[in-house]
């Protein structure tokens, strides 16, 4: 298992209007998440601190930024397996 805390979103377009508070919110996602994978001894990457999302849509990331996320799991999986 490997923890993996989303980017926190933006609020744009009519999404922002319906996850209103929810950039100030899933910015302190990471942190919690982190914390949980600390107690459960599991590791933990922080979408966030790679990618961001998309100000499309302010959830999803970008193409680019899903092969630099993919590049960045693939590494923590590979250290899993090594440890």
């Amino acid at each position: 298992v490997i923890l993996v805390a989303p980017p926190a979103m933006q609020e744009v377009d009519w999404l922002g209007e319906m996850f209103h508070g929810g950039t100030a919110k899933s910015a302190l996602l990471g942190a919690l998440l982190r914390d949980v994978a600390d107690r459960c001894e599991v590791p933990f990457v922080d979408a966030g601190e790679i990618v961001e999302s998309s100000a499309i849509d302010g959830i999803h990331p970008r193409s680019d930024a899903h092969r630099r996320l993919g590049h960045e799991l693939a590494k923590a999986v590979e250290a899993a397996f090594d440890a």
